[in-house]
């Protein structure tokens, strides 16, 4: 559905170990990939799987709506680390996965706006977001480099799985008023009683639609 020319930009903002830039290359080897992850544990594990690639880079920091420093916790299972405190939903295990808190540190926070600037990237192909409840604060820091992306890949909460964390609704209302359309909800996940917890979206910015895949 994602069309992903040779040369294609692709900004994994939460890159963890790097399955989903692993998928990208498998259908695109030949595109540009840079991953931003503030957990340097992950980093050795993304350096043997994308040494080879001279168009990957990557970045210890995370994104956000501004320019700092934030206390980030790191969880047991280190895919649910955040910003965000784990709320209800995950309190009780969900996945019956361990999602207490291992430890707190001091992350860096850069705006995507900035990041894409100083990376001299025009244009983004597609931006992924796998950021544990803080989708609205990397799209906001985002600015006006918004209008220069095509596709965004991001998760959607139906409840809260992190306390202050956005629901589906919210960024779907973002998203649109800025001109991008939902196109696609995959991967939906439920708990033990079949509730929906989360899934994954796909938008595309909607003046693009004609014009390429």
């Amino acid at each position: 559905m994602i069309g992903l020319h040779r040369g294609a930009v692709v900004v994994d903002v939460g890159a963890n170990v790097g399955d989903f830039s692993e998928c990208v290359l498998a259908f695109q080897p030949w595109a540009r990939l840079y991953l931003v992850e503030p957990l340097e544990e992950t980093h050795p594990e993304l350096r043997r799987k994308f040494g080879e690639y001279a168009g990957v880079m990557l970045d210890s920091f995370a994104l956000g709506s501004e320019e700092g420093e934030r206390e980030f916790f790191v969880s047991r299972y280190d895919q649910a680390s955040s910003f965000l405190e784990i709320g209800t939903a995950l309190e009780t295990g969900a996945y019956g996965l361990d999602f207490t808190r291992k430890e707190v540190r001091r992350v860096r926070i850069r705006r995507l706006e900035d990041y894409l600037r100083e990376r001299s990237l025009e244009r983004v192909d597609l931006l992924k977001l796998d950021v544990q409840g803080f989708e609205l604060e990397v799209l906001r820091g985002a600015g006006d480099a918004l209008s220069r992306i095509d596709w965004i890949y991001a998760e959607a909460q139906f409840q809260e799985l992190y306390r202050g964390g956005p629901l589906f609704s919210e960024v779907f209302a973002f998203l649109f008023e800025k001109g991008f359309d939902l196109r696609r909800m995959n991967s939906f996940r439920a708990d033990t009683e079949g509730r929906l917890l989360e899934c994954d979206m796909v938008f595309r910015r909607r003046d693009l639609e004609g014009v390429r895949p």
